[in-house]
Order: C-alpha cells, then sequence, then structure tokens
C-alpha cells in the first residue's frame, strides 16, 4: 500500500513540477498600458532628452478618476511588467533627462530606478500585439526625486539600453508606475 501511495504522489508531483517548467515568460497583453485616461486610468508622464520628447508606458497602478460620464473611479491593475516605448529616446552620458508629470498637484511621494534592458529581464510578447516592451525591475540605481511636477534629471550612465521606472504617488489620486526606454551611446 506504501508503494502505491508513493508511487502515486510521484506521479502528481512530477506532472505539477512539468506544468510549471513548461511555463514560458511570454503572454499577449490583454490590457494594454491607456493612453486615453477617460476611461479611469492615469494619464502618462513623459522624459525629454535633447529636444525630443517619450510618452511612457503606464504600468502598475491604483487610481480614482472621473470617467467622460463623470462617475468616480477607484481601479487597480497590475501588470505583468513594466511597459517602455519600443523606440528609446538617445542620449550620450550623462545622460540630460525633463521628467513632466501629467498632474497640476505635486505627488506625495516620487521616485526613479534606472536598470540595464536586457534579454534576461524583458517580458516576452506575441510579436505585433503591442507597442511597448515589458521589463522586469532589476538591480540599478534608485533615487528619490523632488516633489514637483517637472524636473530635471541628470546621471552618468554607462553605453546601453536603459529602463527608467518612476513610481509616482498622488495622496488623492493614488499610485502609479511609468516606463520609459533609453539607449545611452
Amino acid at each position: 500500500m506504501k508503494r502505491k501511495i508513493s508511487f502515486l504522489l510521484t506521479i502528481l508531483l512530477t506532472t505539477i513540477l512539468t506544468a510549471c517548467l513548461s511555463t514560458t515568460n511570454s503572454f499577449t497583453p490583454t490590457d494594454t498600458p491607456v493612453e486615453n485616461p477617460s476611461d479611469g486610468s492615469p494619464p502618462p508622464a513623459t522624459l525629454e532628452i535633447d529636444g525630443t520628447t517619450q510618452t511612457a508606458g503606464v504600468g502598475t497602478f491604483c487610481w480614482n478618476a472621473q470617467t467622460a460620464n463623470n462617475e468616480s473611479v477607484d481601479m487597480c491593475v497590475d501588470k505583468i511588467g513594466l511597459p517602455a516605448p519600443y523606440i528609446p529616446l538617445i542620449s550620450k552620458s550623462p545622460v540630460t533627462a525633463r521628467l513632466i508629470l501629467p498632474l497640476a498637484d505635486s505627488p506625495n511621494q516620487l521616485g526613479l530606478s534606472i536598470f540595464q534592458a536586457t534579454a534576461e529581464n524583458e517580458v516576452k510578447v506575441d510579436a505585433g500585439t503591442d507597442k511597448f516592451r515589458y521589463w522586469m525591475p532589476a538591480e540599478g540605481i534608485n533615487r528619490e526625486l523632488k516633489l514637483q511636477t517637472t524636473q530635471e534629471i541628470t546621471l552618468e550612465l554607462d553605453s546601453g539600453l536603459y529602463v527608467f521606472y518612476v513610481f509616482a504617488v498622488w495622496g488623492s489620486k493614488g499610485d502609479v508606475s511609468y516606463g520609459f526606454l533609453v539607449e545611452v551611446q
């Protein structure tokens, strides 16, 4: 009897492990970053480098907003990765960027994480289904930013492709993650 139970547990464990190991790090996005905040989601921030502006991918958020029908909506969305545009902003080091937040009110908390964009931390999406690339955060530079809606950011970075991950909190509205893609030449 013990052999039979042991055998069945071995089969069950093998089946579970096979299913887990065959899962890929790929998905087809059904809730792509929003461009039109009239649905109650947060508006995107922008980043400007050398006169070129990039609109952020809107990542994970919890947000309170008014819809086009003037209804108050509390919405939380959890993304599989941090979205950033496919085409990076180009810069030389030191990188001088201008971050512009979409609200007139200053945030209560504002942070910036910068990490290299590599094949290891990119979340694969089905080709042609999205205009954003998705990234899992990695080790890098972390700093708190001034609590203002527009500011200059200057950093020394080596050549490479980087994700600029901005996390903002507004007490009355909620919190949101923004993703930008920057190539340092």
